[in-house]
């Protein structure tokens, strides 16, 4: 017996198989109804759906109902009204309604319906169609990768040019997160730096088909990162994909501990001729300025297929805009007597910026023989990137212990407070990086016999320097003013609660030049090397393994890396005082070109520029 669905006994048979094997029990009626259900009753009991009257007509009489109809199917009973037994009331009802039931045992009621047979289906004639290709690019490429894979003797994911293009990838950076075990590393909201199975940047290893290229250096704040590779720098429009292999082999680029990615570029004779231009435009919200992104990339083939050439330009362009808010490092404090910690300062920034990514790329093979075949690969890029950053940094830290501030502490930790004569700082910072990438390889495929011979060059070359040496202006507030604050749940809700000041921000007035810090970076990285490949197929059974290759190789490289960097501080001379003309001061840079410095400040302390290369100690130089 099926207990009835929730609701009432009424509601209750609404599924495909109506089942309402009622628990009469429930209902305290079951031995009263069993002793009376031959007895003659009254019932009044309306024509309607055949599953509510026999639901009604059971509970009335203290029945048994078993009701199994198929889904969807529903039958109308006829009515039911005057004296007699609860079995000729179920005959009654249920006549001429195609329903058939059956009484079982002294109380039991089975009511079903027999299935109809389903009306037979003309026969329709054949009719011949036309025969309809289906070209499943996006398979194709999955395809290869999951070939590459398989018949790989090591872990290796990769991403195709195709798939590239489809994801909603800045760069090939953003592309390489999503294969296993990859995360990436954003500088402004743009991936830039890759990490693979936990190990960061430093610990891969970074080709360009297959040979070593030279890295771009980080100069946007200043901090040596050491090798890592820049993979916001090279436009993935004109890459044909990247290989990432995770364990290493003898025949690899030494150094990727973590892995080893093979950025890959268009062949000559790698498919068929073509010709494709993409163009695009946006706008930023924010900033209102209009960028486009073009690029242009073809491939020619003689008509014999022995040499090709391919080639492309590509040009992205973004500008950028937004603000964030930071909580400098905690200082201990005393707080009515109680030890605890407080932010050293709150800070509020906006941050502008403008990149612009051009690429050429320049290749072709030629087949001399066939035990001859010969490829070059050149590419140029250039990344750069104009920032202006206004930074209001409100001091805390020590001044919660001076006379009339406030402060809130949660847990050990001021969360809230006020500060009634304070320290505001209005900070601004420009720069301009320039980074360029220029590689050159050439490889020749060589069969000799059973043997296979590949040599192989690269020269590369990378250059990172700030053409707009990196200018850091500071203004401190004359006054002492008051201010509060508010960073209770910051870090979870993305934004201050308070941040208020009685300080007018937009008066230059209010605030007193503090320091004019200058810096000049440039950082050249450059690699040469030679690679030698020799290989033939055996063929010998050692028992429980089979050796199938014999493979051999060389590599000789030339690595330098030549940084420097100058830094100069300026400062009021003793008596003078900030004017406008300041405005208009320009400080010359490491080459002797004058750029001008921001928005006025103070006449630089007796050096202005020597115009000289800043050089390591023991180098030489101006």
């Amino acid at each position: 017996m099926k207990p009835p669905a929730r609701s009432t006994p009424f509601d209750a048979l609404r599924g495909g198989v109506a089942a309402a094997a009622l628990a009469i029990v429930a209902l305290g009626g079951w031995a009263p109804a069993a002793r009376a259900q031959e007895r003659a009753q009254v019932f009044d009991i309306p024509a309607q759906d055949a599953r509510r009257a026999l639901v009604q007509l059971c509970v009335s009489a203290g029945c048994d109902l078993a009701f199994l109809t198929p889904t969807g199917e529903a039958r109308r009973t006829r009515a039911v009204r005057g004296q007699m037994s609860w079995r000729a009331a179920a005959d009654q009802m249920l006549q001429g309604t195609g329903l058939r039931h059956r009484f079982i045992g002294d109380r039991g009621l089975r009511v079903w319906m027999e299935a109809q047979k389903p009306a037979e289906i003309p026969a329709v004639p054949a009719a011949e169609l036309e025969s309809i290709t289906v070209v499943g690019r996006l398979s194709e490429q999955i395809e290869e990768s999951l070939r590459r894979k398989a018949a790989a003797d090591v872990i290796l994911d990769s991403a195709s040019a195709t798939r590239i293009g489809e994801l909603p990838a800045a760069n090939l950076a953003e592309a390489l997160q999503r294969v296993p075990g990859v995360a990436i590393e954003r500088e402004v909201g743009e991936g830039q730096f890759v990490s693979v199975r936990g190990l960061g940047p430093l610990f891969q290893s970074v080709t360009l088909n297959g040979a070593p290229v030279a890295f771009n250096e980080n100069i946007r704040n200043s901090t040596q990162s050491g090798r890592q590779f820049r993979f916001r720098a090279p436009s993935a429009d004109l890459l044909a994909g990247a290989q990432l292999t995770k364990s290493a082999t003898p025949d690899l680029i030494e150094g990727g501990i973590g892995s080893n990615i093979d950025i890959e570029t268009i062949g000559g004779l790698d498919g068929d001729p073509f010709l494709s231009f993409r163009a695009g435009a946006s706008v930023e919200a924010r900033t209102g300025r209009p960028e486009t992104d073009v690029s242009l990339a073809g491939r020619f083939v003689s008509q014999g297929g022995a040499w090709g050439l391919v080639g492309g330009v590509s040009q992205e362009g973004r500008s950028v805009l937004y603000d964030r808010f930071q909580v400098g490092r905690y200082t201990p404090v005393v707080v009515e007597g109680q030890p605890a910690v407080a932010p050293s300062d709150v800070r509020t920034t906006v941050e502008h910026e403008d990149r612009l990514r051009r690429s050429l790329f320049l290749g072709g093979e030629w087949r001399a023989s066939p035990s001859l075949r010969l490829r070059f690969d050149s590419l140029v890029s250039t990344f750069d990137n104009t920032i202006r950053e206004d930074r209001i940094a409100y001091g805390v830290g020590a001044l919660l212990e001076t006379p009339g501030a406030t402060a809130t502490v949660t847990d050990g930790v001021v969360t809230a407070g006020s500060i009634r004569a304070g320290v505001i700082d209005n900070n601004t910072e420009f720069s301009a990086q320039a980074h360029l990438n220029i590689v050159v390889s050439g490889r020749a495929d060589v069969v000799l016999g059973d043997w296979s011979l590949t040599p192989r060059f690269s020269l590369s070359r990378a250059r990172s320097k700030l053409d707009t040496p990196l200018e850091r202006i500071s203004f401190r507030s004359l006054q002492a003013p008051a201010y509060a604050f508010d960073v209770n749940g910051a870090a979870s809700g993305r934004q201050a609660a308070l941040l208020a000041t009685d300080l007018d921000l937009t008066d230059p007035a209010g605030f007193a030049f503090k320091r004019l810090g200058v810096r000049a970076i440039e950082s050249v990285d450059e690699d040469l090397t030679g690679l030698l490949d020799l290989r033939r197929p055996v063929s010998v059974d050692l028992g429980r393994t089979v050796l199938t290759e014999i493979a051999f190789g060389a590599q000789i490289s030339d690595r330098s890396r030549d940084y420097q960097r100058r830094d100069r501080e300026a400062a009021l001379r003793p008596g003078a005082v900030m004017t406008p003309e300041f405005l208009g001061f320009r400080v010359a840079d490491d080459r002797r070109r004058l750029r001008p410095v921001s928005a006025g400040l103070s006449n630089p302390k007796g050096k202005r520029g020597t115009g000289g290369r800043a050089r390591r100690p023991g180098s030489h130089g101006g």
